[in-house]
């Protein structure tokens, strides 16, 4: 009963600091409310150094600071003086799930979590989430309805099961609590897209592009969105507003290879060559392994070859891919026809002076 009744105060402290806008769980932006509630907890403490609940609070307070080894420290001093404190193990859990390598510690604390009090939803979510990380699927699956059972209207609980229900392959399902989670909470921009993506597997398209198109309605710096609808619109033949779409997610985030890759298919399916391997070549430069990138780049440095099979920078270009693609004969080929050309493109250049600076002595003798 006790541990009940620590598990109860704790949820509502932080109930509480909810609705007074203070609370840990809603600013992740905010660290001086983090700081404030630190102090808070501290005091609490001082005035009574046996309060569980206290020691659990400011563990979180420090959790959401970045301070693991102070946070880890106030959670085991919380399960030292009580250690049927649910939210403590709880909250221990999460830390070790965060931290590579402490995966069994933190499921052993997600298990006393659950065990000390059947009811704690949070730590039946947050297992579940573990082990959705470890592709447990199935036993994820329990727990997320464990916990939706509690909470059935908690839009992260079904949001995170159907993630899970996604990547079982059950998509059907999945659809059904994307749905509901995005109804709960209709401002989330991640839910909108991943019932979107949802969609486009369940062959949905024009609903999969409407989601996608909510989504960034609702955040415009929602780069995994453009790329969804930008992948979307592609499959139905739209290259150009696919390419606006894969342009909008470059200028959220110029860093990831695969935006820079799809745009150039849309380029490439539009007949822009040049543009298309100008951005295979971006997303090589930022992902050097991405060998699907290198082999399209090919393709296209081929054709534009074929178009003007003087342009060294292209010939050295398909001639590096070749070579990696262990195509040596073939690549030396390439090299020596740039050599060529180089060597053709010197000597003219030679010519046209050592011409210049004949005509130029020729003027000065007339002179």
């Amino acid at each position: 009963m006790k541990s009940n009744i620590n598990l109860t105060l704790s949820i509502s402290i932080l109930t509480l600091f909810t609705l007074l806008g203070l609370t840990i769980n809603q600013f992740d932006s905010y660290q001086d409310k983090y700081k404030e509630s630190e102090i808070y907890y501290k005091k609490d403490i001082q005035k009574n150094p046996m309060d569980s609940n206290a020691y659990t609070n400011l563990g979180y307070s420090l959790f959401k600071q970045g301070h693991y080894k102070q946070a880890e420290i106030n959670y085991k001093r919380a399960i030292e003086i009580n250690d049927g404190h649910s939210m403590a193990h709880n909250y221990l859990g999460l830390l070790y799930a965060n931290q590579h390598g402490k995966e069994v510690q933190a499921e052993e604390h997600y298990k006393k979590a659950i065990i000390t009090y059947g009811k704690n939803s949070q730590a039946f979510h947050n297992y579940a989430k573990l082990l959705h990380i470890q592709h447990r699927y199935t036993e994820a699956e329990k727990f997320y309805r464990k916990a939706i059972k509690i909470e059935p209207f908690n839009s992260e609980f079904l949001f995170n099961y159907a993630t899970t229900l996604s990547g079982k392959g059950n998509l059907v399902l999945a659809e059904k609590f994307f749905k509901k989670a995005a109804k709960i909470s209709p401002l989330n921009s991640e839910y909108h897209d991943e019932l979107g993506l949802c969609l486009e597997m369940l062959n949905k398209k024009d609903k999969a592009v409407l989601m996608y198109r909510k989504a960034i309605e609702l955040d415009p710096t929602n780069d995994k969105a453009y790329n969804n609808l930008g992948r979307t619109l592609f499959g139905q033949g739209l290259f150009s507003e696919a390419e606006y779409a894969y342009r909008k997610a470059i200028d959220v985030d110029h860093s990831n290879s695969r935006y820079y890759y799809h745009l150039a298919l849309s380029l490439e399916k539009q007949g822009l060559l040049n543009d298309a391997a100008e951005n295979y070549r971006k997303s090589l430069e930022i992902d050097p392994e991405y060998h699907i990138a290198r082999y399209y780049l090919g393709e296209v440095l081929f054709q534009l070859i074929e178009l003007n099979p003087r342009d060294v920078k292209n010939l050295r270009s398909y001639a590096e891919i070749l070579e990696r693609q262990g195509r040596v004969d073939k690549a030396e080929k390439y090299y020596r026809i740039a050599r060529d050309i180089e060597e053709q493109l010197t000597y003219n250049v030679n010519v046209n002076n050592n011409m210049n600076i004949n005509v130029n002595i020729i003027e000065k003798t007339e002179l």
